[in-house]
């Protein structure tokens, strides 16, 4: 949730025109369904920022929370299907051979 304002220039200034300044409120509305309310605890947040564990994470560290393998056949499957979208003869092929 946020202040918004907005300047409304007239261009054209005639009576009963004047610039205004509007002034309002703007806001997402998130619905999360599935998730305990536990989870959304601030405290909790509090706590584990106070703990600080981010000052001894390495690049190291998050490099191993990826599985590079997953990572491969993901993007290996989305050039395949971008070339079998896009290339018109590979249409004609019975099958796709590995290397």
């Amino acid at each position: 949730m946020d202040n918004v304002q907005n300047y409304l220039m007239q261009r054209d200034i005639r009576i009963g025109r004047t610039h205004t300044m509007n002034v309002g409120l703007a806001a997402t509305y998130v619905e999360l369904e599935g998730i305990h309310p536990n989870a959304l605890n601030f405290a909790d947040k509090m706590a584990h920022v106070a703990n600080s564990r981010r000052s001894n994470l390495t690049v190291s560290q998050l490099l191993g929370y990826l599985d590079q393998k997953h990572i491969d056949t993901v993007m290996t499957l989305h050039w395949l299907l971008t070339l079998i979208n896009y290339v018109p003869c590979l249409l004609l092929k019975s099958h796709v051979h590995q290397a």
